[in-house]
């Protein structure tokens, strides 16, 4: 982790590509199921998903929730929207890095979230 330089992310094109940057999944690297601590975590603590991975690439308080963050860099993504990208993805079944930086493309474009859309199009 020490070795995978982060930048800060200024738009939701720049969060697809961090996503997609990740050097590795799992434990230490993305993962949208199971958090882990970092010494510079997130209001939870943790750094594994998109809104983590946004935050420490941010370096933003503690108290900042993902949802405000993506909103103040993406003005055109509702904070619902937001959560839905961070919160709503399908229950069942690992989300890879491909998959998240399709749904984070998805929002971009469309200004909605759709999982089920990023799920199929990042397994193509």
């Amino acid at each position: 982790m020490n070795d995978f330089k982060v930048e800060p992310v200024t738009n939701l094109t720049e969060l697809a590509e961090l996503i997609r940057s990740i050097p590795y999944e799992g434990e230490k690297g993305f993962d949208m199921d199971s958090p882990y601590f970092m010494d510079r975590g997130t209001h939870c603590g943790t750094v594994a998903c998109i809104g983590g991975w946004l935050l420490h690439a941010n370096t933003m308080p503690d108290t900042t929730a993902f949802e405000d963050e993506i909103v103040r860099i993406a003005p055109n993504v509702t904070w619902d929207d937001a959560h839905a990208l961070c919160y709503k993805y399908p229950p069942s079944g690992t989300i890879t890095q491909k998959q998240a930086a399709r749904a984070i493309e998805i929002l971009r474009d469309t200004g909605g979230c759709d999982w089920a859309r990023a799920v199929k199009e990042g397994e193509e």
